[in-house]
């Protein structure tokens, strides 16, 4: 996608300026993206809010994220769009951080509802951290919105934990109990379930919001979707995912029957239905995309990482690996273990010493109670 090519273009140029600043025989910047990592939600301190790190984050996972985001948006705007006849679909996104799930909203929403469908769509991003480089709203709104007739009302807020968001939501110009959409890219293992000083954890607060207002949610149906780090999250995410749903258990109902058939409608027109596996609505990989539908007039070509990305992050001699000045002992633990790499497939294989991990996702259709299809 063109948008996200240049936002990674930007993001490669100020790596390269910043990193390029320091000639000593111990580049500290470039130290700094050899010690952190984001895995299993261990975030070292500043992950979101230093420009060094966000930016070799976006260039790491945007491509992949994008593409992951896209096929859940795919799937799940289909189920909408059978099950809601007019309505238009309102999310809120928990964890957002860089918003790139509301550019494979955009992504998909146009490529499932037509022109002659007058509908638009409502994305409202928030995360605990304001990520440099990419929580720019004025961006979005003119890169995607405006590019695509108005189609996208964008709205974020930022600095603000999902607990407080609920509780101060019109604060934040937010329509929360209009929506219909609540969407969790990667955010659930990132310590919502740590106690406060109150004793209390940010999801048993969040719950209980949800618990004293969820009969003033206008919908029919309030889709539940969670994007998880992968395989190896998935049974601790989950448990916190049920706590959401559970919340709004004394006006909504999860019917697994009724979850099946939502799926089966629109299973044969999904994009990802040859690569996932459906249990009860959660999704994990079976197999890689190929390559060919990377290639121009594929499937995903519009997710095809860039040439630029690929030189700068990706191939042997990639240019970050010139700035490290230990670069000349090829025996370095950090190279050896490929940590620069990019992920690409469903199927992840971190290197020939671990095992594989899957790309997994939830999607969840609460139905009012008392309301029948």
């Amino acid at each position: 996608m063109k948008i996200l090519d240049d936002l990674l273009e930007s993001d490669i140029e100020y790596l390269r300026e910043k990193l390029s600043k320091d000639p000593s025989p111990d580049n500290y910047r470039f130290n700094k993206l050899r010690t952190f990592n984001y895995n299993g939600g261990s975030v070292v301190e500043g992950s979101y809010t230093d420009p060094l790190l966000v930016s070799y984050y976006m260039l790491k996972y945007a491509t992949f994220y994008s593409l992951e985001y896209y096929i859940i948006y795919d799937l799940l705007l289909r189920i909408f769009k059978k099950i809601n006849n007019d309505a238009i679909p309102n999310v809120i996104s928990f964890g957002s951080g860089s918003m790139i799930d509301g550019l494979s909203l955009d992504y998909a929403f146009n490529r499932i509802f037509t022109e002659d469908d007058n509908r638009i769509y409502k994305y409202f991003g928030t995360d605990l951290y304001k990520w440099p480089r990419w929580g720019d709203l004025k961006l979005w709104k003119t890169d995607i919105s405006n590019k695509h007739g108005g189609h996208g009302i964008f709205k974020a807020a930022f600095r603000v934990s999902m607990d407080d968001f609920w509780r101060e939501s019109e604060l934040y110009d937010a329509e929360v109990y209009n929506t219909n959409i609540i969407f969790f890219p990667k955010m659930l293992s990132e310590n919502i379930d740590n106690k406060g000083v109150d004793g209390r954890t940010v999801i048993d607060r969040t719950c209980e919001e949800i618990k004293d207002n969820a009969r003033r949610f206008e919908s029919k149906y309030i889709f539940i979707c969670a994007s998880y780090r992968g395989y190896s999250t998935h049974d601790y995410d989950k448990k916190l995912l049920e706590k959401i749903i559970a919340a709004f258990g004394k006006y909504y109902e999860w019917n697994h029957q009724f979850n099946e058939q939502m799926f089966e409608m629109v299973k044969s027109e999904w994009i990802g239905n040859e690569f996932f596996d459906n249990n009860n609505g959660t999704f994990s990989s079976v197999k890689d995309i190929d390559k060919a539908d990377y290639y121009l007039g594929g499937r995903f070509h519009d997710f095809q990482m860039s040439k630029q990305l690929r030189d700068f992050l990706y191939v042997s001699d990639a240019e970050i690996r010139t700035y490290c000045e230990k670069r000349s002992y090829t025996r370095c633990e950090f190279c050896r273990q490929c940590h620069f790499k990019p992920r690409l497939k469903l199927q992840y294989n971190a290197n020939a010493y671990s095992e594989g991990d899957k790309t997994c996702f939830s999607i969840i259709v609460l139905r009012k109670k008392g309301e029948s299809r």
